[in-house]
């Protein structure tokens, strides 16, 4: 929710106010709000293990962190809603 009472507990709303680069270490497992707070950050160091998922579909839920927007704009709209609408695992390769 973009309610003030709301965005002071939003993590990746207080990420963005920040104001220098956050780099963020992944490793293993970036799921559901995990890819949304990776996707919060400027840099992004991972193993090439690391495998990134959105399970919000499976669960009926929507992203309200920015994840379909940001998803879209870092990897285009194909890759964006094969992760999202699929709920697929995606490998740091292809990530």
């Amino acid at each position: 929710s973009d309610l003030p009472e709301c965005l002071c507990k939003n993590p990746v709303h207080q990420m963005g106010k920040i104001g220098v680069p956050i780099i963020g270490a992944l490793k293993g497992h970036v799921i559901t709000g995990g890819f949304e707070l990776a996707l919060a950050c400027d840099i992004l160091i991972g193993e090439s293990s690391t495998k990134f998922r959105d399970t919000h579909v499976k669960f009926g839920l929507a992203p309200c962190w920015g994840l379909s927007q940001k998803l879209q704009r870092k990897v285009g709209s194909g890759r964006a809603k094969l992760a999202s609408l699929a709920a697929m695992p995606i490998n740091s390769d292809l990530a």
